[in-house]
């Protein structure tokens, strides 16, 4: 992307503006990596900048470093001098998510488009290539599975579980809240039914299954005690569908915050680096066509560290909503606030990091100050205030959380739509090669 005296240039600004916290927290918040995983951090800070420039050229991340780089220090005089002669795309919007995943798919429809039987690309495909491919692409399909357990998860806790409560709250005095909750049954269990084959061929598959027979049989308990053909009066039928409520909300406690963590495993192991590489050599055989895959391969170097980052955001929200509905259980049966404190002051070591990030966003400044109020009401040694301190800041935290969560969940969606194009140029392949 950037010529050697380019690269010469951005050494010397970089240096000129970082030193090595600042670098290592450059590396982690805007590539998604840890600068010491990257390059070695044990020599001088001229080197240092020298190989991990070499290392994003390779990987095709300039454009993604070079953006951080100049968002972090855009005040650094030979940073702005750089950016202005050489990487003038820093002062324009970043290409969205959505449209660099679209640049992808176009670059494998042009691969599609070239597998004539014979031709260099299909020839290419059959040897090597495919091999690489055929374990991205698996890759792609773990994921597509882990995904929709997880948004039928996300529907559970976020959608159908909220709702539930409320009308089981308003069924004694409103007999039409009967009716609502008779048509969210049944949307769930068509939306558990859709997803249970999905487990079948996962490494996980028996923890799936546990968890969706728990869901099935809470469904189940509800469904029963809602029924009309149930002549108990209305108070009882809350009650008995309260229990099988609990039965889901046991699952929601558990199963969201384990699948997630099995989905973004397997997004930081997906080798879009490998798919980069495999379009690169793909784009060696295409002659004077090979211009039309550049858009591709540019745009799979963008999504590395795009999709790194959100999954780093991901992780620091999972573990500040993880520690916060413990706080919340401990809240709940009384516990001694000593101990609720503590728990605090162990979130306040995530949360500060990231609220400081960002420091001037209206998010930011509104979770600081309701973190700020829950953490004085420890003062008052009352249950009730610290309560109604933390009652405030929780659900603006799990409201945060909830996007981060969305992010991960439509980038998933995205490269899921890569997966459908490299699963089709396999088959393609497969097909022609048998």
């Amino acid at each position: 992307m950037f010529s050697p005296v380019q690269q010469e240039a951005l050494q010397a600004a970089v240096v000129d503006a970082f030193d090595l916290d600042e670098l290592m927290e450059l590396s982690r918040y805007r590539l998604g990596q840890r600068l010491e995983v990257l390059v070695s951090v044990n020599q001088g800070l001229d080197h240092l900048v020298f190989e991990l420039i070499q290392l994003v050229e390779r990987r095709g991340w300039s454009e993604e470093f070079v953006r951080g780089v100049y968002e972090t220090a855009s005040g650094n005089p030979a940073i702005q001098q750089f950016c202005e002669t050489s990487a003038r795309f820093v002062f324009l919007p970043r290409a969205s998510t959505n449209s660099l995943a679209q640049e992808v798919g176009s670059g494998l429809s042009i691969i599609a488009s070239r597998l004539d039987p014979g031709g260099p690309v299909r020839a290419l495909l059959v040897g090597q290539a495919t091999l690489s491919l055929t374990d991205i692409g698996q890759q792609f399909t773990r994921m597509r599975c882990y995904k929709a357990l997880h948004d039928c998860l996300h529907n559970l806790y976020f959608k159908y579980a909220r709702l539930i409560r409320a009308e089981l709250r308003s069924l004694p005095d409103d007999p039409v809240a009967g009716d609502n909750l008779l048509t969210y049954f049944r949307e769930m269990s068509d939306e558990l039914a859709n997803v249970r084959p999905l487990a079948d061929g996962l490494e996980s598959r028996t923890a799936e299954q546990m968890w969706l027979n728990v869901a099935n049989e809470s469904v189940r308990r509800m469904q029963s005690a809602i029924d009309p053909a149930n002549t108990a009066d209305s108070t009882t039928k809350a009650n008995d569908a309260t229990g099988g409520l609990r039965l889901l909300e046991g699952v929601l406690r558990v199963q969201p915050t384990r699948i997630n963590e099995l989905l973004t495993g397997l997004l930081e192991r997906l080798q879009l680096s490998r798919l980069r590489d495999s379009l690169t050599t793909i784009q060696g055989t295409l002659g004077a066509e090979a211009a039309a895959l550049q858009g591709a391969v540019d745009a799979l170097g963008n999504l590395t560290p795009r999709l790194n980052r959100i999954l780093v955001d991901h992780q620091e929200w999972q573990l500040v909503d993880n520690s916060l509905l413990q706080i919340d259980t401990e809240l709940k049966l009384g516990s001694a606030l000593d101990q609720c404190d503590f728990l605090w002051s162990e979130v306040k070591k995530i949360l500060q990091p990231m609220l400081d990030r960002d420091s001037t966003a209206a998010w930011s400044q509104e979770l600081r100050d309701l973190a700020t109020k829950f953490g004085e009401s420890f003062a008052t040694a009352e249950l009730v205030r610290v309560r109604t301190a933390f009652e405030r800041f929780h659900p603006r935290a799990m409201w945060y959380f909830f996007q981060a969560d969305k992010d991960l969940k439509e980038l998933s969606g995205e490269l899921d739509k890569v997966g459908d194009k490299l699963r089709d140029i396999l088959e393609q392949v497969n097909n022609g090669h048998q």
